[in-house]
């Protein structure tokens, strides 16, 4: 099992609560140590390509609408 650091702003994101519900279901709220994820690891890193990348175009667009 690996560990994982993830930035807080994955929790808003729909893709990572989606992993969020899943944990919750399977494990509970009462884990001790890391939060376990019911997902293998190649999942996960799809999930959190796909959540930086949603993190960037977040930031480009606010950057823009500043503009």
């Amino acid at each position: 099992m690996r560990r994982f650091v993830i930035p807080v702003n994955f929790l808003a994101l729909p893709d990572f609560r989606v992993l969020m519900d899943r944990a919750a279901e399977e494990y509970g709220f009462e884990q001790e140590g890391g939060l376990r994820l019911p997902c293998d690891e190649e999942y996960f890193q799809d999930i959190m390509v796909c959540c930086y990348g949603k993190l960037r175009m977040n930031y480009i667009n606010n950057w823009m609408a500043q503009r």
